[in-house]
């Protein structure tokens, strides 16, 4: 019982026989929320929170909400003044299932360069990268549209079947 290790055999240089065999990880429909939590993906107020919390992290001084009208023409959005992502930060977060946000950004929120006053110490919220997830709470989709260094980038990310969730990156015209 139990796993062995493998001995180590000599390799011929591209021989299928011993190639490495890559199997790619499943995931159960429920894996997300037993992940982040019930309340991110269901709770509203919990969500709502997540999200101005990101903006703090991201030095925002201003978040603006708006509510759905119920006619389906005005969807829930939030928006604020933080410091945004590069394509390359974007996509180094969002792929990391459990981002350390203490480890990769430091305990204290990131700056716009446009704010004067950065000398206050704002320490972040965040600590292991799970309210980026609230937006499900709202849909099966939402939209992440960000802009930093004069770059803005817009993803989509959606709920998947076979793994917890889909990144799909939007042409934008600046």
């Amino acid at each position: 019982p139990g796993v062995e290790p493998m001995a180590k055999k000599k390799q011929k240089k591209n021989d299928p026989k011993q190639l490495p065999l890559l199997m790619e990880v499943l995931y159960d429909q429920r894996f997300l929320e037993s992940h982040v939590g019930p309340q991110i993906l269901h709770d509203p107020k919990t969500a709502i929170v997540e999200l101005i919390a990101n903006a703090w992290d991201a030095g925002a001084t201003k978040v603006g909400i708006t509510w759905p009208d119920g006619k389906g023409t005005r969807k829930f959005a939030i928006e604020d003044n933080g410091s945004g992502m590069t394509a390359e930060e974007f996509k180094h977060r969002w792929r990391m299932l459990s981002y350390n946000r203490q480890h990769e950004q430091g305990p204290k929120a990131e700056w716009p360069d446009d704010v004067a006053d950065k000398q206050r110490e704002r320490l972040a919220f965040g600590r292991n990268g799970i309210g980026r997830w609230s937006g499900f709470c709202f849909g099966e989709t939402y939209v992440v549209d960000t802009c930093k260094k004069g770059l803005r980038n817009r993803y989509s990310v959606a709920r998947g079947m076979d793994k917890p969730f889909e990144i799909t990156q939007k042409v934008v015209n600046a």
